[in-house]
């Protein structure tokens, strides 16, 4: 059964105080502590328009076909791999939608990486490319782990995801053989101590296959 009690580390409201100059600013960060469960209206910047112009392209080709999305709106690429999407400043990111054969990409620790900051400048335009690498075997049949709830509460739990899951793993990966795969940590990844996690993410870069997290509470 597992602990209940938190030893004394990075707290939820240790790590909203923590944003409070960079983020959402002190007065921002004092309300939630103080309130933390209350609808915030925060006041955002002015929504503005955002050209985004780039291509996706495998070895130096253009892609065509490929979906682009705000999350909102949805556009393809054209023959030589080039689109443009018209969206806002209120828009977080600007993602692709993976077409088969080729490899997920991912950050250096993993986790899949398919979306870009929507960041335009002075100009309200901004570029937002890909470049894929195709896979060297098909993915018409391919696998997948789910990560549930890992929720490392303290060292142990952490010694455990390295000894136990992440061997676990890499075992059942040999076994699969040259079958494309990836994870999917399905949210609830950690408790309070935000400072487990680096070595969460030193998991998944150790499980070598590419992850996607999804936040919050599975």
């Amino acid at each position: 059964m597992r602990r209940s009690t938190i030893s004394s580390g990075m707290t939820r409201r240790a790590f909203i105080r923590s944003l409070g100059g960079a983020a959402v600013g002190a007065v921002v960060a004092e309300r939630l502590m103080a309130q933390p469960f209350m609808p915030l209206h925060l006041e955002r910047a002015p929504r503005s328009a955002v050209r985004i112009c780039g291509a996706v392209r495998a070895r130096g080709r253009g892609l065509a076909g490929v979906a682009i999305s705000d999350g909102v709106s949805v556009v393809h690429t054209a023959v030589g791999g080039a689109y443009e999407l018209v969206t806002d400043s209120w828009r977080p990111h600007v993602f692709l939608s993976l077409p088969s054969g080729y490899e997920i990409p991912t950050s250096a620790m993993g986790t899949a990486s398919l979306y870009k900051p929507i960041l335009a400048g002075a100009s309200g335009e901004m570029e937002a490319e890909w470049d894929l690498e195709p896979l060297a075997v098909s993915d018409r049949s391919h696998a997948f782990f789910l990560l549930a709830d890992p929720q490392t509460l303290d060292m142990d739990d952490v010694h455990l995801l390295h000894t136990q899951t992440v061997p676990d793993i890499r075992a059942t990966l040999r076994t699969l053989g040259p079958v494309p795969a990836f994870c999917v940590g399905c949210g609830d990844i950690m408790y309070d101590r935000l400072e487990y996690f680096p070595r969460y993410e030193e998991a998944v870069q150790q499980a070598g296959i590419p992850c996607f997290q999804v936040l919050g509470n599975h």
